[in-house]
């Protein structure tokens, strides 16, 4: 699964790992190391241990291990690694990765699907805070829901769902109903970017 954070890669392994019925054993990056022998090691013993469970394996950020090889010995030989030993993984893996046009030729091979995802356009960012609004129980008319999907012009769905919630603890602590002027004031502290209109010229 490739693509820019926060447009459901991860979501993707635990919604399929659902609709199977199979437990998702998740994986970090980070957990197995970039030391050659200690991440062959670490990364022969949890996919030993997802086949074992019969889990979907999902390795999230995969992106030092999949990365394209080039004059780095030392990165080359982490992915080099890493291929070989998935060569005897007999289950189902899910990586995932930012760097969509970074990946190794033999990993692709190796793959039975890869998944691009883009950022979500207003028509998809419109039906992810629906969602978001009604898991958080945040009741809004149809104008304020246009407004935050024009308000927040570049939110993932993972902006979405991280603002609806404070949002929400906001109108309750606050015991006041969502409005625009909520959102703006939580999105500050989500780190969020909002659509500023542009300034008309002063005129002289």
């Amino acid at each position: 699964c490739a693509g820019p954070a926060g447009v459901g890669k991860t979501l993707t392994a635990e919604v399929y790992s659902e609709i199977i019925q199979r437990p998702l054993y998740r994986v970090h990056s980070g957990q197995l190391g970039l030391n050659v022998a200690a991440m062959e090691t670490a990364l022969k013993d949890v996919l030993t241990r997802a086949q074992r469970w019969g889990a979907v394996m999902l390795i999230d950020e995969a992106d030092v291990y999949i990365k394209r090889r080039d004059d780095n010995i030392a990165m080359n030989a982490v992915v080099g690694v890493f291929l070989r030993v998935l060569e005897y993984f007999n289950g189902l893996l899910f990586l995932t990765t930012n760097r969509v046009d970074d990946i190794d030729e033999a990993i692709v091979s190796r793959c039975i699907a890869m998944i691009r995802y883009e950022p979500p356009d207003s028509e998809a960012r419109r039906r992810i805070w629906q969602v978001m609004l009604e898991q958080f129980a945040l009741a809004i008319d149809d104008a304020l829901l246009d407004e935050l999907v024009a308000l927040f012009p570049s939110a993932s769905g993972r902006d979405i769902k991280g603002l609806a919630k404070l949002a929400a603890k906001f109108c309750s602590h606050k015991q006041v109903q969502p409005s625009a002027e909520v959102f703006r004031r939580c999105s500050i502290f989500r780190g969020m970017a909002l659509d500023r209109p542009a300034q008309q010229p002063c005129s002289v």
